[in-house]
């Protein structure tokens, strides 16, 4: 005569490799006695639960570039898998990237272990702080695998644009010709964004003269403020002297970890003082 019982493998959601189980007989009861053979039964659960997540928690992409998130499969990559995500924008939005996959959904075929999504990050032109935005794996809806951390992938999309501002001599300001005596206003622009607060100095570069005062001095932009100017006195000091140019340089003070943020070839005005005081004698 023959009876049975059932063992049931349950579904733990954890991924595990091969498992195998002894199952024995060790007593009987009734007058029934066990047999010195075969009191031993194998049961092998076999590896099940193929981990799925982001094999990189944290991606940065400027703008321009495609950023990559990586998902990987562990386990035995058997059969097919279907992985949807979502995108949960943060400060960045939705007009800022092409998603693909577009669908939200990523599928491993029988044997792969290595997917990816993958972003277009959009050149706007717009100046801007950083950004970010999370893509997250959300669920499974078809395979023998289950998710795992990280689940949440972070993508950083660089400050750009100039968000505090690229700063210039005014194209009025770039090159003067005076006297001695006379003073001279430079206008200094602030272009892209005024984000913040951004501290300037200028500088009369080569000025152990003291022809031109004052030889340094500060410019504050507040937030929003896109234009500032400062004088400059060509100091009369009755002295014979030959023609003089000096350089008068900007460079600046704060917020320099968003780049240097001077236009190039306009951070740099000239002033010339032309002969004076008869330099080559009265006769």
């Amino acid at each position: 005569r023959l009876a049975n019982f059932t063992v049931s493998a349950l579904d733990d959601g954890v991924p595990e490799p091969n498992v195998t189980y002894s199952i024995t007989l060790v007593q009987a009861t009734g007058g029934a006695k066990l047999s010195y053979q075969n009191l031993v039964a194998s049961v092998t659960i076999l590896a099940n639960d193929d981990p799925i997540n982001f094999a990189m928690s944290s991606v940065i992409a400027p703008e321009g570039t495609n950023a990559t998130f990586v998902v990987v499969r562990g386990g035995r990559s058997r059969g097919v898998a279907v992985v949807n995500f979502v995108i949960l924008y943060q400060t960045a939005s939705s007009s800022d990237v092409i998603v693909y996959p577009p669908g939200g959904v990523i599928t491993f075929q029988d044997g792969q272990s290595v997917s990816q999504i993958t972003m277009v990050i959009l050149s706007d032109g717009i100046p801007e702080l950083d950004e970010t935005l999370i893509v997250r794996l959300v669920s499974l809806s078809v395979g023998d695998a289950v998710l795992v951390p990280p689940t949440d992938a972070t993508l950083l999309i660089p400050y750009n644009d100039y968000p505090y501002g690229l700063f210039q001599f005014a194209d009025n300001s770039r090159a003067f010709i005076v006297n001695e005596g006379t003073a001279v206003t430079l206008n200094v622009e602030r272009l892209k964004g005024t984000i913040g607060t951004v501290q300037l100095q200028w500088e009369v570069a080569s000025n152990s003269s003291n022809r031109l005062s004052p030889a340094v001095g500060y410019l504050t932009f507040a937030p929003g403020e896109t234009a500032k100017s400062f004088q400059v006195l060509a100091v009369a000091d009755g002295v014979p002297a030959l023609q003089e140019a000096f350089d008068v340089d900007l460079s600046i003070l704060s917020n320099t970890s968003f780049g240097d943020g001077l236009a190039y070839g306009f951070e740099t005005a000239t002033i010339t003082i032309p002969d004076r005081n008869y330099p080559y004698g009265v006769f």
